[in-house]
């Protein structure tokens, strides 16, 4: 065995390194052990001042009337002052200080934040404030050792060009910022990003006031290569001289008014740009509100492999064509009616969509899809399709047609369950799924030709309650689950977070029987893993029980039945995982 060594005798750069993940109190709490640890820890090169190490959180709400937690304010102003002043006086170098203040309403901090910012060794600044009206000195932005300056819920005061003087900042964050007096916010932001020509990184998350129009300007940055933004609905983001930017998220959200954000792309070409990341029916360029075409964009964005766009609710056509897309994903584009790809490279494509309309189905919430390849062997991709709709069997002719486009690819689908409105008898449902009644809406269930599915998820089981009784939500989702097997051949079911012994029983029976019953079903043989796991540990549920069984049949029911009991004084759910063998066609 090694030799065993005391936290003291590790070289000094190494326990500097370790106390600097340490916020000023835990520091000091270790520093005492020895006088060693006590000297590195007072002159670190990393200070971390947290309000919560001195008062808990929410308590600051009464601190005007609270002398004792009045004096807790105070001590932690007064550590910090006197940490910062022996950096100073001690003329010990400083190379990230980074202060979260939940109730910096006192004062002093704006005084520890001028002592930080002299400090010509400062590399990175993490400033997060209480409240955005809190005002900060202007030497934050003087700072010319600086790489990464990150400023959270604050107040800027106006200052000449001059003073902004950071040469060598790689990465800014801007969250939640305002400018005293109103000052214009364009006009700063301009002078940021002039004095700053080295910058790599920008994000910025709700800057500046919501009833202002604001457009932030990023231009003549040969370095930048990532830009993220928030932005209130109305405000804009317009991107010029930028030749290296690799990747570009701009996020908002639904405006009450109607009004949405627009990104301009200046530049004739966007050679590095490798992700494109859009939310809330943001315009790109002079894009249409209904309609969002991506092939006239090919030559502007050449090298283009990741494209997400999410939450377009007024977007009922998609066009997309691109040689070095690799992958794509729409989500939560409630009235997307056709979507056209030619994506020759395409390696995974995502699909997530949600029925808000409590009478809505699956054939509500999928579009008519085609992809179209442009010469060559067609590649093999990864489709994730999620849909959250109604628990009925209802459009299922629909979701046929929406997945007939995903044959050539390995499929993983999820399919999330809405229990509302009207509700079947568990008996009647029973022998419709049993009988495999005529009238089902898709009633063949051979499904020899039919698309086959890595893996299939059925979530959102659960007891229901109705007109005084219970109603057993796994009897509609077996009429769901026995019609996507009519025309799907999925090699894994997964049936996730089911409570009480007695409700995967339906379901057990139906895929049992039926692969007993060839004139049925072309599935040859089904193994059922069971995992029981009780939900009443913290954090992730723990496991209770584990159990296969190979090839069930019918009369082993009381078995499965049997497995899935246990102790009703504690709470448990149940994982089912079905794995299929289908007949070869």
């Amino acid at each position: 065995m090694g030799e065993k060594r005391s936290l003291s005798e590790l070289p000094h750069d190494i326990v500097d390194q370790i106390l600097s993940y340490l916020t000023n109190t835990d520091a000091i709490k270790v520093g005492i052990l020895s006088k060693d640890l006590y000297n590195t820890m007072r002159t670190r090169t990393n200070l971390l001042f947290d309000s919560d190490s001195f008062v808990s959180p929410g308590s600051e709400i009464a601190w005007d009337c609270d002398p004792e937690l009045r004096e807790k304010i105070h001590k932690e102003a007064s550590c910090m002052v006197s940490t910062l002043q022996r950096y100073h006086m001690e003329n010990i170098d400083l190379e990230i200080f980074t202060y979260k203040g939940a109730h910096d309403f006192y004062g002093p901090s704006n005084q520890c934040i001028e002592l930080a910012t002299t400090k010509n060794s400062l590399r990175i600044l993490n400033l997060s404030m209480c409240h955005p009206t809190t005002v900060l000195p202007s030497s934050v932005f003087g700072i010319e050792s600086l790489v990464e300056l990150s400023l959270q819920r604050c107040c800027i005061r106006e200052q000449q060009e001059s003073g902004i003087s950071c040469p060598n900042l790689r990465r800014l964050f801007l969250g939640e910022v305002l400018l005293q007096n109103h000052i214009n916010m364009e006009r700063w932001f301009e002078k940021i990003i002039r004095s700053y020509p080295l910058i790599e990184s920008i994000e910025i998350t709700y800057c500046g006031d919501t009833y202002r129009v604001v457009c932030f300007k990023v231009s003549n940055l040969q370095n930048l290569k990532q830009l993220k933004v928030h932005l209130f609905p109305g405000h804009n983001i317009e991107v010029d001289v930028a030749p290296n930017l690799e990747s570009v998220s701009c996020i908002t959200f639904k405006s009450l008014f109607g009004t949405r954000v627009r990104l301009s792309f200046r530049q004739s070409e966007y050679r590095n740009l490798r992700s494109l990341f859009l939310t809330h029916d943001v315009g790109v360029n002079d894009s249409d509100d209904g309609c969002f075409s991506f092939s006239h964009r090919t030559r502007q964005f050449p090298q283009l492999e990741e494209l997400s766009i999410q939450h377009y609710e007024n977007l009922k056509r998609i066009n997309i064509s691109s040689p070095s897309l690799k992958k794509i994903r729409l989500a939560s584009m409630r009235n997307l009616e056709v979507a056209d790809f030619d994506v020759p490279s395409l390696a995974v494509f995502e699909y997530e969509n949600v029925c808000d309309n409590v009478l809505g189905t699956i054939g509500t919430i999928v579009p008519d899809v085609s992809f179209v390849s442009r010469g060559g062997a067609e590649r093999q991709w990864i489709s994730r399709i999620k849909l959250s709709c109604q628990s009925d069997a209802s459009g299922l002719v629909e979701l046929k047609e929406f997945l007939i486009p995903f044959e050539g690819s390995q499929v993983f689908m999820t399919i999330d369950l809405k229990f509302e409105g009207n509700y079947v008898d568990d008996l009647d449902c029973y022998e419709m799924v049993i009988d495999d009644d005529d009238s089902f809406p898709v009633s063949s269930c051979s499904a020899v030709n039919g698309i086959e599915i890595q893996e299939f998820v059925l979530d959102g089981l659960k007891w229901v309650w109705e007109e005084g009784k219970f109603f057993l939500s796994s009897a509609r989702a077996a009429l769901l689950l026995l019609g996507i097997l009519g025309f799907c051949r999925p090699k894994t079911i997964i049936i996730p977070d089911l409570y009480y012994y007695n409700n995967p029983k339906l379901i057990y029976e139906m895929m049992v029987l039926r692969s007993d019953r060839s004139e049925l079903w072309d599935v040859t043989s089904v193994e059922i893993e069971i995992v029981l796991y009780s939900t009443r540990t913290e954090g992730n549920p723990s496991e209770v029980r584990r159990r296969v069984l190979h090839r069930p049949r019918p009369s082993d029911k009381w078995e499965f039945l049997e497995l899935l009991k246990a102790d009703e004084k504690s709470s448990y759910k149940v994982s089912l995982r079905f794995s299929l063998e289908w007949r070869r066609s």
